[in-house]
């Protein structure tokens, strides 16, 4: 009897140490596991995109109650009041920035995107995706926007190998850890920035998908399963390549300047903004699971927020959107002089704004360090900002050949009526703001036009300029989805565009202004002179009709 309980003991004892020994592989295996970032991790993604050195924040007006009011909305200043918030009340808080966050407003002409770095870098990105103007300057700029971050900035699909100022400098994709587990951050940029931007001779765009599935593998290959694409594709072009690609979870997105959310959540008395999609924007890959698709609008406007479960393969398991609009206390009322000035705080008129902006919308002060930083910036600007050459009677918005863009055209064909020009085209792209009522100073008008393109006077057939037409309503079309877009802005000429029509027929009714204000059909064979800014002449925005024509 004792020799068999002796027995029984060792086989319990031999049973336990079995189990423990499981346990404790099990356990080693579910560390191995976590270490590539897999079971059970909760991460909070805050983004913003096409920033665009739109550091102050911008004024919208509309009317209250019969009541003129403008609140402004963005800043750089609101931005990192908006994330310290969010880091103090949320764990694993990854923010990311998905390009351009230079070009587009005197502190840029300044001071060259250092500006932009250095509030990049205090605002505690993360990681950043290269956009297309971050090449504006050519590729000795973007090399030092690179050496200033603070950040990694990534692409997977720029091959840098064949230009010395950036070759080894740009990322195909950054590791995040948090704890045990970690977020694998591949970086992607448009193609089109061989034709948008100036990046030079030596940079290759390779294909999206293509890259971005070898950077997946490489990953996954370093136990990372846990992945977001930072795109500054497009919109359209990360639903596009959401459905060709496996291995990614979430895309954050840029370029497009899109706003996504719940329309009633962009709508209210007195503001009403368009969301072009849900936020997030759910898609299928090709093994038929969900990849999350996020956008911020652009300027600071928007700090957009994912909070999010990836599985123990790296799938989303639960993914919930908050996009902020960000809206400065400052609200401001026209006076009996027609001057609009800042209403009290608390004040009946100041409480009826803020009761009538959307429910998406967080009335925020700016971060104390932020502002002082940018007192700092503004005092460099102040020339620019300080000298009025203009005043606007009424509110410039930008839309289908309407807004600030036809007055550049028209300015265009003023200032060379002495050369015998006909016609002016300014590409949409180019004008990059509205004006709105009120003085227009040096700094307003280097706002709009940012990017300091020279005019160029060229000469073209009729043939050549419906031709021209028809390639940048093309270009446009595929970049720009609005149902109005300002296709280019003109002087000197109309046409119509019938958007159903297949591309190479879509531009109708042309017709050229005579010297008697009169408006002819145009003559093919007959030859016309055209101003146009430098960027179009070169063959930009899908002109390529205009730089065969002077080749």
């Amino acid at each position: 009897m004792e020799h068999h309980q002796s027995r029984l003991t060792k086989v319990l004892a031999l049973v336990m140490v079995a189990m423990v020994a499981m346990a404790m592989l099990a356990a080693a295996s579910c560390c191995g596991r976590s270490a590539g970032g897999s079971s059970g991790l909760k991460v909070t993604i805050a983004h913003i995109n096409d920033t665009h050195s739109q550091l102050d924040p911008n004024e919208q007006s509309f009317t209250l109650n019969n009541t003129a009011i403008r609140v402004s909305i963005g800043g750089v200043t609101r931005i990192k009041t908006a994330m310290d918030n969010l880091r103090k009340t949320h764990e694993n808080v990854l923010f990311l920035h998905a390009g351009d966050t230079i070009q587009g407003t005197p502190y840029f002409t300044r001071f060259q995107g250092a500006a932009d770095i250095d509030f990049d870098n205090l605002l505690g990105i993360d990681a950043m995706s290269l956009g297309n103007h971050e090449f504006d300057k050519g590729p000795a700029l973007t090399a030092k926007l690179i050496s200033q971050a603070n950040f990694p900035v990534l692409s997977a699909n720029i091959d840098a190998s064949g230009e010395p100022l950036l070759k080894d400098k740009i990322q195909p994709y950054t590791i995040k850890k948090f704890g045990a587990h970690q977020i694998g951050i591949i970086g992607v940029t448009t193609p089109d920035t061989v034709n948008i931007s100036s990046p030079g001779p030596n940079l290759k765009f390779n294909d999206a998908a293509q890259s971005v599935t070898a950077s997946v593998s490489k990953l996954n290959s370093l136990g990372v399963n846990n992945i977001v694409l930072l795109s500054h594709l497009g919109y359209h072009e990360d639903i596009q390549l959401a459905a060709k690609i496996t291995g990614v979870g979430v895309i954050i997105g840029g370029h497009s300047h899109t706003l996504l959310g719940d329309p009633s959540n962009f709508k209210s008395a007195g503001v009403v903004l368009t969301p072009s999609g849900d936020y997030p924007t759910v898609v299928k890959n090709p093994a038929g699971k969900n990849v999350y698709i996020a956008q911020a609008w652009s300027w600071y406007n928007i700090l957009g927020q994912l909070d999010l479960v990836f599985d123990a393969d790296g799938d989303v398991q639960s993914c919930v959107g908050h996009p902020t609009l960000i809206v400065s206390e400052v609200i401001k009322q026209k006076d009996d002089s027609g001057k609009y000035v800042a209403v009290p705080a608390g004040s009946p008129i100041y409480q009826m704004v803020v009761q009538s902006l959307p429910a998406a919308a967080q009335v925020l002060t700016g971060h104390a360090e932020a502002e002082a930083k940018l007192a700092g910036y503004r005092k460099g600007i102040a020339p620019l900002m300080q000298a009025k050459i203009a005043y606007a009677a009424n509110d410039l918005k930008r839309c289908e050949n309407v807004g600030p863009g036809p007055i550049v055209a028209d300015s265009m064909l003023w200032k060379t009526k002495s050369m015998g020009t006909q016609i002016a085209m300014q590409n949409a792209g180019g004008v990059r703001a509205d004006i709105l009522a009120g003085d227009v100073a040096v700094g307003t008008v280097s706002t709009v036009l940012p990017f300091g393109n020279t005019l160029v006077v060229i000469e073209l057939t009729g043939r050549d300029v419906v031709k021209s037409l028809e390639e940048g309503v093309t270009f446009l079309l595929g970049h720009n989805p609005q149902p109005n877009p300002p296709y280019m802005y003109v002087s000197g000429i109309s046409f119509t565009v019938t958007r159903a029509n297949p591309a190479g027929s879509r531009v109708g009714n042309v017709k050229v202004k005579d010297p008697t204000g009169a408006y002819t059909a145009i003559d093919p064979a007959k030859n016309y002179r055209v101003v146009t800014n430098s960027f179009m002449a070169a063959g930009r925005d899908g002109r390529h009709w205009l730089i065969m024509s002077i080749n």
